[in-house]
Parts: structure tokens; sequence; C-alpha cells
């Protein structure tokens, strides 16, 4: 009998994986480094052996899986599989990963944008699940975006909807990894803060990290207090749009920067307040959410599943 899914989460840094059983609760997990510039055959390369390993620690085998989601960050065709382009890997263009792992692994296999795989995860078990009407925003190494409306994800014609990392707050600002420029991606993701911080501080090292610049800004470190509050400026400019677009019950804060939230949510709120229309901004929830890093991994086993 198959008896557990593989769910996925594919990340800048890092691929993580977790089987999870027919309750979507998480048995075993793994991470793995991402490595530079990697293409679509050693992505599926690292997921497969991922999965062996994983396997393999936990004691089972391969014939109780029963299905295996995997949550990527970029553009994809959902019901295809086909990440059309992803700002993380250039070379994932057109990339066809869901035949390539069905193939590979010989089970059903489903494949979407992480960010929807991380809002599928916090409506089923986590932060989203008081909420019909919310916006998922996850900061790390990039922002993602997913929307739900009246209970259901939002996906647009071609399952791309929620791409909040490439509104654009500057114009003529910094060229993003999309082909634009003045994405909010670069303006308030991890890459940002340790910026904003190194201008203010003059610290040049190239060992200074989004983590770094956390932990002097909770020691209230002035240079690392102004790089969460310009940080939280740009996001709240964007996410002033989405207020005036959506008109969402809340605002749900994933990714590895949201650790921070207390740090960059008052920016923020200032701007959403001060900017977008009164009766849509009255009243939003801002909340962090509950699943943490498992939050892509049990969205994509809900997204998997039959």
């Amino acid at each position: 009998m198959k008896e557990y899914h593989i769910g996925i989460d594919v990340g800048g840094t890092s691929v993580k994986l977790g089987i999870v059983d027919r309750d979507c609760r998480i048995l075993c997990r793994r991470s793995y480094g991402t490595p530079k510039g990697m293409d679509g055959s050693q992505a599926v390369d690292l997921i497969v052996s991922g999965i062996q390993s994983v396997l393999h620690a936990c004691g089972l085998t391969s014939d109780g899986i029963a299905s295996v989601g995997v949550g990527v960050p970029g553009t994809v065709r959902y019901g295809y599989g086909i990440v059309d382009s992803s700002p993380n890997f250039p070379k994932w263009h057109r990339f066809d990963i869901r035949r390539e792992l069905s193939e590979r692994l010989s089970v059903p296999v489903v494949v979407d944008n992480d960010a929807k795989m991380a809002a599928a995860g916090e409506k089923f078990a986590g932060a989203a699940v008081p909420y019909d009407n919310f916006v998922l925003v996850t900061i790390g190494t990039g922002i993602g975006g997913a929307v739900y409306a009246n209970g259901l994800p939002v996906r647009g014609r071609d399952g791309t909807a929620g791409e909040i990392g490439h509104i654009v707050v500057e114009p003529e600002g910094m060229e993003c990894g999309c082909g634009s420029n003045g994405c909010v991606e670069m303006y308030a993701s991890a890459g940002a803060i340790v910026r904003y911080y190194r201008a203010r501080s003059h610290d040049r090292s190239r060992a200074v990290t989004a983590e770094d610049v956390y932990r002097r800004a909770i020691m209230r470190e002035p240079p690392a207090m102004y790089a969460f509050r310009q940080m939280g400026m740009y996001l709240g400019i964007a996410l002033t749009d989405v207020v005036n677009l959506l008109n969402p019950e809340a605002l749900i804060f994933t990714g590895k920067v949201s650790r921070a939230i207390r740090l960059f949510l008052p920016s923020v709120k200032a701007v959403v307040n001060r900017r977008a229309f009164r009766l849509p901004s009255r009243g939003i929830v801002y909340r962090k959410g509950t699943l943490g890093d498992d939050a892509a991994i049990i969205g994509a086993v809900c997204r998997a599943r039959p």
C-alpha cells in the first residue's frame, strides 16, 4: 500500500525534503545546499538522491511513495509542471521538471511555484486556516507571493498569478534577475538587508549575512535597525498595491526573513496605512506563518495527494 508522500521545497540556497504521511504529518526531513548555477538535470539528480537518502534514513523504501509534490521558485505552468523561468535558476528555461522526475521516480509528480505551495501548507494547517481571502508573502533569497480568494488559490490564465516580488517599487532601479528593473525583490529580500546595512555601517565584509544583521538589530545596533526599516518601507510600498487590488483579510509572512517580522513590520504597516485606501487597509491581520520551513513541504504534499 502506498502510505506516504514526498514534499520538496527547492530554494535559491537549499533544497528541503520531507516524508509526509496521509494526514500531512512530517515523518522525516532533510536539507541540502543548492549548487550555484544549478541547471535542470542537476536539480533532478539532487532531488532523486535526496529522496533516496531520506528514505534510507527513515528505514523506508520507494515502494511506499504515493506521490511527490515539488515547490520551485519562478513561473510554473501549473497542470503541466513546466518551469517557464526562474530568476534563481536562469538555466531553467521551459524546463519540464515534472516529466523528468516522473520518469526517474515512477510516481505521480505535481509541480507548482514555491510560494503557492507554502500558501497551501499554511491554509491547510498553519496561520492562514481562519482566512478565505489572504495573501502570503515569502521573503528569503527572493520574494514570492500567493493569493487566495474565497478559499481558493488564484492562478490566472497561465498559473503565474501572485508574483508579488516583481512589483516595481523603483521604476529606474536595480536590474532584477527577472529582466525588469526596480522589483521589490531587489529592495526587500535578504540581499537588500545586507546591502542597506553595509551602506549605513560602512562594513564591506563579504561575510556579513542577513542573519548577522538580524542579530545586530536585536541588539539595537543602529545600522542594522535601519536596514530592516528600509526593507520594510519598500515592502510596504509593494503591499499597498496588493491591499488596494485584492482587499485581503490577512497578510501572512513566511520565509527565512519572516523571523525578523517585529523589526520590519512597523515600517510595512506605516506605509500601507499611509498609502492604501482606508477601507481595505483597516483591519488587515498581519501574521507570521506558523509552519516555518515545513510550509512548502506540507503544501506540496497537499497539492500532490490523490
